[in-house]
Parts: C-alpha cells; structure tokens; sequence
C-alpha cells in the first residue's frame, strides 16, 4: 500500500512540474519572412497565347492587364457585384521563405487562382492551380496548340 501511495505520488508531483513547465514556455508561432506585393500588370513571362486541352481547344490569352475573360483591377469595388466574380483580378507576387520564381497570384471575389510559369521537358508552361468558391482546378498551358504536356482537370 505504501509502495501505491508512493508511485501515486511521484507521479502527480512530476504531471505537475510538467503542467508548470508548459505553461512557463511561450508558443512557439511560425515567423516565415513572406512578404505579398501588389502587381500594377502581369509580368512578361506570362503573356502571350496559351493553349490547353478540355475536350475541345481552349486558348488563353494573357496580357498585362488581362488573364483570358478577367481584367485587372487595383483594388475590389465593395458597392460592386462585378467585383466579386471572377470578372476582375488582383495580381499578386510574393517574396520570401518557399515561394518559387515566376509564381503569381491572381485574387478575385471568389477565391485565388495561382499561376506559375516553368518548363517541363524542355517546353514553356503555364500552370494554373485555381481554387474558387466550389470547386477546384489544376490547368497546365502551353504555347503549342497540341500538345501532351496539357491538362485540364477540375473538381467540386
């Protein structure tokens, strides 16, 4: 019985320091230096036509102040129920702690559409991960028409 009493002991004096211990320390957050950067229009590397596959051809044309059907605008109207469709971007960079290099973020009302430009076998691409208000997208572009490096795949 003493030998209980003991171990009974031991172990609410030692759950005690360890309650005291954790609440001394302070939490621990995650400090990423990520900075996000207003873009006024859509740098070189992704204009021109994009192509891509759903069926049937699709053809993306991107400018400096346009992404397909989307234009771009500085900020969101709030009086605006344009504003909150997929009708006008706001272009996006962001620098810092695992971010990739030509990586753009286009928000608009419904969501974020991330599009980023690499190579892949050799040949110029344009992914497009696009993740609205329900549903999802993963596009991958290229500058040839036909092309086995296309997808379109989408989800709800």
């Amino acid at each position: 019985m003493k030998r209980l009493v003991r171990l009974l002991g031991i172990t609410v004096i030692a759950s005690g320091v360890m309650v005291l211990d954790l609440g001394i320390n302070t939490p621990v957050t995650a400090q990423a230096a990520v900075k996000t950067h207003k873009v006024t229009a859509l740098p070189k590397t992704f204009r021109g036509h994009w192509y891509t596959t759903g069926g049937k051809m699709f053809n993306k044309k991107v400018s400096g102040k346009k992404f397909g059907r989307s234009k771009y605008r500085k900020s969101h109207d709030k009086q605006s129920m344009s504003a909150t469709s997929e009708q006008y971007f706001t272009p996006y960079k962001v620098s810092g702690a695992g971010t990739y290099k030509n990586t753009i973020y286009l928000l608009n009302g419904e969501g974020i559409n991330t599009i980023r430009r690499t190579t892949i076998k050799g040949k110029a691409v344009l992914i497009s991960y696009n993740e609205q208000q329900h549903g999802t997208g993963f596009t991958i572009y290229t500058k040839s028409k036909k092309s086995n490096l296309q997808r379109n795949i989408g989800g709800v």
